[in-house]
């Protein structure tokens, strides 16, 4: 049963037709029909659910390592053609950086960050 309910919290659906082996309860889950009393459902509870927090700390993580790769390749590069094409990946990694940090941040916080911004862009001018 507490596998049924965990499977239910992770979006699974009551049929409303019975077992048609046993006459126990039927569930929907990605596209599956299971009986909570004969079908062995732990291993469909145990999927592992990854959370948007996690995939954006390996975003940042991801983009702050290429980040430091292509500086220091960057650094050791003479072809002009070639810098400009890793100054401009460089720059993708930056804005991916930017924005996977902007949408883990509260929606308050990036008020606070944008609103701080303005006002020090502002005093300087």
């Amino acid at each position: 049963m507490v596998d049924a309910l965990e499977i239910m919290k992770r979006g699974a659906s009551l049929l409303s037709e019975s077992c048609p082996r046993c006459g126990g309860l039927q569930v929907k889950f990605r596209g599956r029909t299971l009986c909570i009393a004969e079908d062995d459902i732990s291993d469909t509870v145990k999927t592992e659910v990854i959370g948007i927090e996690d995939t954006l700390s390996g975003l940042r993580d991801l983009s702050i390592k290429k980040i430091r790769e292509l500086g220091h390749e960057l650094d050791d590069e003479k072809d002009l053609d070639k810098q400009i094409k890793k100054a401009v990946l460089l720059r993708k990694y930056v804005d991916l950086l930017k924005e996977s940090s902007a949408m883990s941040s509260p929606p308050n916080d990036r008020g606070a960050n944008e609103k701080g911004s303005k006002s020090k862009t502002s005093e300087s001018s």
